[in-house]
């Protein structure tokens, strides 16, 4: 069984006006939306089907400040950070975050 986990480097901004590209990498979202296909059973199994996902909301800020890894999370630390959230609470998750408001952990 492989370790799940997720990738948020930093990038370089470009602008399309110069065509150039920043010299510092930054983040350009103050949110990131991890999501995972939690749905085992191969059966039963729809990518489509947004029931059988997880959704884990961080501020970019929350992640500029780990200790650890800045381009990289496993799930288990994730999971630390904070709580899954359904796809019916996305939008509200996802506003929090961005106004500083991180959701519990389970």
């Amino acid at each position: 069984m492989s370790l799940i986990s997720f990738r948020y480097p930093k990038t370089y901004d470009y602008d399309p006006v110069t065509g150039e590209q920043s010299a510092v990498k930054s983040r350009h979202a103050r949110v990131y939306v991890f999501c995972l296909l939690k749905h085992q059973d191969q059966a039963t199994l729809d990518p489509l089907n947004v029931n059988q996902w997880e959704f884990y909301v961080v501020s970019a800020k929350t992640l500029d400040e780990r200790k650890r890894s800045q381009d990289s999370i496993t799930l288990k630390s994730l999971q630390g950070i904070c709580g899954a959230v359904a796809w019916s609470d996305l939008r509200a998750a996802v506003t929090a975050a961005a106004d500083g408001v991180m959701s519990p952990c389970p």
